[in-house]
């Protein structure tokens, strides 16, 4: 009977996914937008007099003009007054020279478990700070995050009106869908075997 339990539990522990723990899965746009508001941080570490007004200037390609809104709403989140009035001498140049997303691998969570998709985000740019005139900030930003998903999901991340949420998704490998259900007949056959060969002695 001790056999047989414990080729069970082996069985189990070969047959249970990895078990991984995700956040809630946010959209391809929705993970760019958080590298955005990172690209905004040293901006406003360097206006830190927040008593002044600017004027934002988004210089960003149209193919990424959605993004521009949210340039500006997270300047005005970390306290910095926005003024449209094209004629002040502060303002706030800011350019998204590219955004995008790529999925660098696609693998199995465990040998039974669902195949998960890997994310990679970029954002590249630069921006200029002018005050009264004066250049008092400017720099190049590159910045990049990686997560993991559900391939499940992987329909609900894109946006099709959005190019550059998309990317070319890796193929499933077609070897693991045919070991899998072979490895798992194999598996019940040698239980049954053993239970009956246990049992008859």
């Amino acid at each position: 009977m001790k056999l047989i339990n414990s080729i069970t539990f082996v069985i189990l522990l070969i047959t249970i996914p990895s078990t991984k723990l995700f956040s809630q899965t946010l959209s391809n746009l929705e993970r760019i937008n958080l590298l955005v508001d990172q690209s905004t941080k040293e901006i406003s570490s360097a206006l830190k007099d927040t008593t002044n007004s600017y004027l934002v200037e988004n210089n960003t390609p149209s193919e990424y003009s959605v993004l521009n809104d949210r340039v500006i709403s997270d300047l005005s989140k970390k306290g910095i007054k926005i003024d449209n009035n094209s004629t002040m001498s502060n303002k706030i140049s800011y350019t998204i020279s590219y955004a995008g997303v790529e999925y660098p691998d696609l693998f199995k969570d465990g040998i039974f478990g669902g195949y998960l998709l890997e994310r990679k985000f970029n954002l590249m740019g630069n921006y200029i700070v002018e005050k009264e005139g004066v250049v008092i900030s400017s720099n190049t930003f590159e910045i990049s995050n990686v997560d993991t998903i559900s391939y499940d999901k992987y329909s609900f991340i894109e946006n099709n009106s959005l190019p550059f949420t998309k990317a070319n998704v890796p193929s499933k490998p077609f070897l693991p869908s045919i070991i899998e259900p072979v490895i798992a007949i194999t598996a019940v056959a040698v239980t049954i075997i053993l239970f009956f060969t246990v049992r008859s002695k």
